[in-house]
């Protein structure tokens, strides 16, 4: 009686663990779905549509981009945070979408953290301090000395109100004791734009790497802890006086929370595969970033460390909200 007992909770674990199973070890049997958060045009887009392709190969089905810009990134999270967690629908988020605007918009329908389960990291972001060509400025501290003898006119543009560039902006006008006006954009490549031609003066953004190697824009800095590998001349904002001026960020792959541990493992895999490849990597370093795989454990300890350096940005700089 004992034995037929056992063999009966054992027959019933198999019902309840098999579906899953066997559905993990068939994944991906179709096409993926892959949200960008963002317009299309701006960094996000550009590295979201690298790793589409590159999943794409690597796991031998299409992986199809949705750019859902709105609300600073929430709405496309929001999609993927109630998505089903069968591995069919992804996020491509960023340091902005779950580092930044958790305190932006504190009432967010979804956690940053719990709403999602972590896959990798697919690239760091290297934020370039860019200014106008027409800008008299070499350096960092030349242009902090312009802005104070031009209170108010040096406008620095974003992709948009409470944007990793919105929170640099404001940390270097506390830091730096000067006046300087913000003007954001729907998506950073139209701030960019307007950078080249010299209707706003500066820009915090990853974006500022690839016009800075065309010749549209200048290089003053990195917000990064090191220098960018590609132009070793350009100092860190701490190596050019501004200690504990860094910024966390990056992009990184996301499921709806619940997804099957089998299905995260092949997800992770294929991103290490696709990282891989020289192509891809050349892709990613165009665009300003550096290639970056991550395990899920360690992606969820960086998000939960960007969440608490963008607050404790918003501190420093008494950044507000409405």
């Amino acid at each position: 009686m004992r034995g037929a007992k056992i063999f009966l909770a054992a027959l019933l674990v198999w019902f309840c663990l098999a579906p899953a199973a066997i559905a993990a070890e068939a994944y991906p049997s179709r096409s993926i779905r892959l949200v960008i958060p963002f317009p299309p045009g701006g960094t996000s887009d550009t590295i979201g549509r690298v790793v589409a392709e590159g999943l794409g190969q690597a796991l031998g089905v299409p992986v199809v981009v949705d750019n859902r810009g709105g609300a600073g990134g929430a709405l496309g999270s929001e999609i993927v945070a109630t998505a089903a967690p069968d591995g069919y629908t992804l996020l491509q988020a960023t340091g902005g979408t779950h580092g930044a605007l958790p305190h932006v918009m504190p009432h967010l329908p979804y956690d940053p953290l719990r709403s999602f389960t972590p896959i990798s990291a697919v690239a760091e972001s290297f934020t370039g301090v860019g200014v106008s060509p027409d800008l008299p400025v070499r350096s960092v501290q030349e242009l902090v000395d312009y802005a104070r003898r031009h209170p108010g006119q040096v406008y620095y543009g974003t992709a948009g109100v409470g944007s990793v560039g919105h929170f640099l902006g404001e940390l270097l006008r506390v830091d730096a004791g000067i006046e300087i006006t913000h003007v954001p954009y729907r998506g950073s490549s139209l701030a960019m734009n307007d950078l080249a031609v010299g209707r706003v003066q500066l820009m915090f953004d990853p974006l500022v790497m690839p016009q800075a190697e065309a010749g549209r824009i200048r290089i003053l800095a990195f917000t990064n802890a090191r220098r960018w590998p590609g132009l070793p001349e350009i100092p860190t904002m701490e190596e050019a006086g501004f200690p504990g001026f860094v910024s966390a960020g990056g992009f990184f792959l996301l499921g709806p929370a619940g997804l099957p541990p089998a299905i995260v493992d092949r997800l992770n895999a294929a991103v290490a595969d696709f990282l891989a490849a020289p192509a891809a990597r050349e892709r990613l370093m165009r665009a300003g970033t550096l290639p970056k795989h991550s395990t899920p454990e360690q992606l969820s300890h960086d998000i939960a460390a960007g969440i608490e350096r963008y607050g404790e940005i918003k501190r420093r700089a008494n950044l507000t909200f409405e």
